[in-house]
């Protein structure tokens, strides 16, 4: 960045913006939904394919900073279970 330290960005949304913005995330969530449902029959003949979708499930601390982007807590869940995988397949 040329020497600079960093940037600042200025978003201004307007109402509409939010709205839609509303309706795309519920959108996403329907079609998110939708994929799970036609995916899960075939899970058990994907061997390499692991659901990570029950590993939150019991935990109660604020693990989604977004929809999609967990923190450093989240990402240290995720390796852990990636690590248990690996080990229990003996790659490691």
């Amino acid at each position: 960045m040329d020497g600079q330290q960093g940037c600042t960005v200025w978003v201004h949304w307007s109402a509409d913006d939010v709205v839609n913005l509303q309706l795309l995330g519920q959108r996403i969530a329907i079609l998110s939904k939708s994929l799970v449902i036609l995916m899960e029959p075939l899970l058990p003949k994907c061997k390499n394919f692991i659901y990570l979708g029950a590993l939150y499930d019991d935990y109660k601390p604020l693990l989604w900073l977004d929809d999609s982007h967990v923190t450093p807590v989240g990402n240290e869940l995720i390796a852990q279970k990636m690590l248990e995988v690996l080990n229990t397949r003996g790659v490691f």
